[in-house]
């Protein structure tokens, strides 16, 4: 099974007043996300990734921001930003291909 791994020290780098000499990789959440599963060539595979990151960020953001509110769509864009970014150069290609057909309809 093909996964995702996030180490959401840039997320949190990004989206935390906390100076960044207070930010310890080891407190930082590690996410995976499964996506070998998947096509994402196809729309229903792209919007089921995109389920899964969005999944992933808000309770890794939630994880580091707490209840606080303040900064969490930042933190979740992100998250996502990084994610997309850390697929396999393919992978990115059918993904977007499939976005990209979508936006054609």
């Amino acid at each position: 099974m093909t996964v995702l791994a996030l180490i959401s020290a840039a997320t949190l780098l990004v989206a935390s007043p906390v100076p960044s000499t207070q930010v310890s990789a080891q407190a930082a959440p590690v996410a995976r996300i499964a996506y070998g599963d998947l096509n994402l060539a196809s729309a229903p595979g792209a919007d089921a990734l995109d389920g899964r990151i969005g999944k992933a960020a808000t309770r890794t953001c939630r994880a580091m921001l707490g209840r606080s509110i303040a900064g969490l769509s930042e933190c979740q864009a992100a998250f996502r930003d990084e994610a997309l970014g850390n697929l396999p150069i393919a992978a990115r290609e059918d993904y977007a291909q499939a976005r990209a057909r979508r936006l054609d309809l």
